[in-house]
């Protein structure tokens, strides 16, 4: 029975149906329940947040949703940078840890060097950082931010990250690493800016 109580909370908020997602809270359904089957593990949360509902997000999250989720393969924060602004801004005011690793092992900072909505992403990165994301935080790969950034060719997101304090932790040298991967932009940035 109840299993079957989560199932219609899930996708009662996949529809966007506040009346509904309010009505199976009420008779007690666990707002942190995850979907059955394969291949699921995502909650309400994750779905709230996936389909960008800010008045479903914060529905659940007043009434218990955990911002700290991390039995997924993505955590609430890492997966509300990659969607809008005001998500995050919401999350992090409700307690969000603007460090919290996914079960990939990347914080949200990491999925921003992969980004191609750049304005956005840049407007995202920079209030994490300002409510204390690690610009250097390493992955669970060893990576940082930078490091992700230049390997992805997102050029704008890696002047970014370097312009805002980070530090190239791997063993060679940023410019060989970009040589490598052929982005000469970024090789020309550091250069200009080494010798300016």
């Amino acid at each position: 029975m109840m299993e079957q109580k989560v199932e219609q909370l899930i996708e009662a908020v996949k529809m966007g149906s506040l009346e509904d997602v309010q009505k199976l809270l009420s008779q007690g359904v666990d707002v942190n329940s995850e979907e059955y089957g394969p291949g699921s593990g995502g909650n309400s949360l994750l779905y709230a947040i996936d389909r960008s509902n800010e008045e479903m997000v914060a529905l659940l999250v007043e009434n218990g949703a955990d911002v700290h989720y991390n039995r997924s393969t993505i955590t609430p924060l890492n997966l509300a940078v990659q969607k809008t602004r005001n998500l995050v801004k919401y999350l992090i005011a409700k307690g969000a840890d603007v460090n919290l690793l996914d079960s990939y092992g990347n914080a949200p900072l990491h999925h921003l060097a992969k980004t191609s909505n750049i304005p956005v992403s840049i407007e995202i990165a920079e209030l994490l950082i300002e409510k204390g994301a690690d610009i250097n935080l390493k992955n669970s790969k060893g990576k940082t931010s930078l490091e992700l950034a230049v390997g992805y060719g997102c050029i704008i997101m890696a002047e970014f990250f370097y312009q805002h304090g980070a530090i190239w932790n791997r063993t060679d040298d940023p410019v060989d690493s970009a040589i490598i991967n052929h982005r000469k932009s970024i090789v020309s940035n550091i250069y200009s800016d080494r010798y300016d």
